[in-house]
């Protein structure tokens, strides 16, 4: 389920080629690497681990509105509760899925499916309402503008 590159996979699929000497495992390995090249959506991030006080509580990532960072502490927020996260933005980038969630910029990551406005502001900026009740605004930098007009047909 990690991130994978093309070059690490062929390395691993050659030794398995090299060292099995079951052909029905290498069709086995084969199928598996080619099913997981054909559907990248299988290893995004879907659970999100937070801790609660003693205990670890799983937040579903789709239901997560924004997350931003602050004093180096990834925040998750969703139903209205701000979770503190392990990851790193960069990390929840390269992990979500990039249909559903748009880099704002270098402190933010939104979920496209909760953006209720898009105001053009200064500079070549955008602003985004989001829909939760507090109707949390977020600024896309400069430098993504044009990509969140490409990501949504503006």
């Amino acid at each position: 389920l990690k991130p994978y590159d093309k070059e690490r996979l062929s390395a691993a699929i050659a030794k398995v080629k090299r060292t099995s000497v079951h052909q029905d495992l290498q069709k086995t390995v084969k199928k598996l690497v080619t099913d997981l090249m054909q559907s990248p959506e299988s290893s995004y991030i879907e659970l999100l681990p937070t801790r609660v006080g003693q205990r670890i509580k799983l937040i579903k990532a789709k239901e997560v509105i924004w997350f931003d960072t602050e004093h180096s502490i990834t925040f998750a927020h969703a139903g209205g509760h701000n979770y503190d996260l392990k990851y790193t933005l960069d990390e929840l980038e390269q992990r979500l899925n990039p249909k559903d969630f748009f880099r704002t910029h270098r402190s933010a990551i939104v979920n496209l499916h909760y953006i209720a406005e898009i105001i053009p502001w200064f500079n070549g900026q955008y602003k985004l309402i989001l829909s939760n009740p507090d109707k949390t605004e977020q600024i896309v930098s400069r430098n993504r503008a044009a990509e969140l007009k490409s990501k949504l047909n503006l």
